[in-house]
């Protein structure tokens, strides 16, 4: 893994260990596949989106209330996220001219 997924997973694994988070195993799950997935080789920004999206369901299927630690690590990601979306985004209005 490079410095960026290194990062991303320490952050992932800091949150997983949450008292509150292992308490809820939706959130858990979410954590540990994303954890997986950057240990198998999957690109960071990739994984930011997903798990960025993941949160984002959490959050609206449980009135916008989810652990700190959760919440920490959702402001850590979003902005790759977000530039991940964007480039992807980009590239199929590009294709479809």
């Amino acid at each position: 893994m490079n410095k960026k997924s290194n990062k991303l997973f320490e952050d992932i694994s800091k949150t997983y260990a949450d008292q509150q988070v292992q308490n809820n195993p939706e959130i858990a799950k979410l954590l540990l596949d994303c954890g997986e997935s950057l240990q198998n080789g999957d690109r960071q920004q990739l994984v930011c989106t997903r798990l960025s999206n993941g949160i984002a369901s959490y959050l609206l299927g449980h009135q916008f209330k989810a652990p700190k630690s959760v919440l920490k690590l959702y402001s850590q990601i979003e902005k790759s996220a977000s530039t991940y979306r964007g480039a992807m985004s980009s590239s199929i209005w590009l294709n479809e001219l």
